[in-house]
């Protein structure tokens, strides 16, 4: 999940992480239809989460609410069930929206951007991948220089150590009697 600041509309959906308190988590309508939501918003800051699927006996309603800031939406769902949709400033802990009276669900934002976050994308990971690959690279240049380095040093004092051609060598100058 990915914090966006400055987004007054709202487009995408948001998939249910868990439910909390745990007494909560049940097959009952009030959870099976707050499984997933699409989310709309207009430029004047109403929105909609319109359940993404009704499931057979339930009569699942959609959420209306007006938005108060990018991050913070108040409203009800099917003109009876109070909903507070918002996340905590400057985190990416994800959304929170009251399910019921007493239940709340924690959502993550799975396409689009809501209440000012999007989703985490495949190209964060690229990115680290291409740095990564960056510096892998950088390394292995700068070692093939430093080796360079080496043998070019290595070459000088092999050439130092050799004669030159016709010319006599004398191991250890010094005074020779007969």
């Amino acid at each position: 999940m990915e914090l966006v600041h400055g987004y007054d509309y709202q487009s995408g959906s948001i998939k249910l992480n868990n439910v909390s308190p745990s007494y909560c988590e049940d097959s009952g309508c009030n959870y099976e239809c707050a499984k997933e939501y699409a989310v709309t918003s207009d430029t004047n800051g109403y929105m909609q989460l319109v359940p993404s699927s009704n499931p057979s006996g339930c009569e699942c309603y959609t959420g209306n609410a007006v938005m108060t800031s990018s991050s913070r939406a108040y409203g009800s769902f099917g003109g009876y069930i109070t909903f507070a949709a918002y996340i905590t400033s400057g985190t990416d802990d994800g959304i929170t929206v009251l399910v019921n009276a007493e239940c709340y669900g924690n959502y993550q934002v799975s396409s689009g951007i809501v209440l000012g976050q999007k989703p985490s994308s495949a190209d964060d990971d690229d990115d680290v991948i291409a740095i990564a690959i960056g510096v892998s690279v950088s390394v292995l240049v700068l070692l093939m220089i430093c080796f360079g380095i080496f043998l070019v040093q290595q070459r000088r004092q092999q050439n130092n150590q050799h004669t030159i051609p016709g010319e006599i060598t004398i191991p250890n100058p010094g005074v020779y009697s007969l």
